[in-house]
């Protein structure tokens, strides 16, 4: 015995797939995915804020990201913060996406020290025994 089917009842294949990608347009909200909205965010961003965006050090809560910067990334990345909240709101298609900057003022910038007499005087700052060594042998740099 066959079924008599209406040709609307009939559903290709191609449809099914078709809403399947409309499903995964909207990416979950998690932290590997806010990532990855950051990394094409910061492609199209000025190249000296770009590396801050892609490696900032995020948490969620909730609906909420909360970026920890210094004071110093923050106002470099000044009115940028916006237009950042928008893309990830737009991204996740949710109006309730939230970015939250957190200052870190305890944060110590470490300075680097590159010539050898930066290296001598981080030395002697640190370390109690070279600095004793310098001074029982009277050691000095050449310049």
């Amino acid at each position: 015995m066959a079924e008599i089917v209406e040709q609307s009842d009939i559903k290709p294949d191609i449809d099914e797939d078709l809403s399947e990608e409309k499903v995964q347009d909207t990416p979950e909200f998690n932290l590997k995915n806010i990532k990855k909205i950051n990394q094409l965010f910061a492609s199209q961003v000025k190249v000296s804020v770009a590396p801050l965006i892609k490696m900032a050090d995020m948490e969620i809560s909730g609906m909420e990201i909360k970026v920890k910067l210094t004071e110093q990334q923050d106002s470099l990345l000044g009115e940028l913060k916006i237009d950042w909240q928008t893309y990830l709101r737009n991204s996740f298609k949710d109006k309730n996406v939230k970015l939250n900057i957190i200052i870190h003022e305890n944060q110590a910038i470490q300075r680097q020290a590159y010539t050898a007499s930066e290296q001598f005087t981080e030395l002697m700052n640190e370390n109690e025994e070279f600095r004793n060594l310098v001074q029982t042998l009277k050691l000095r740099l050449k310049n």
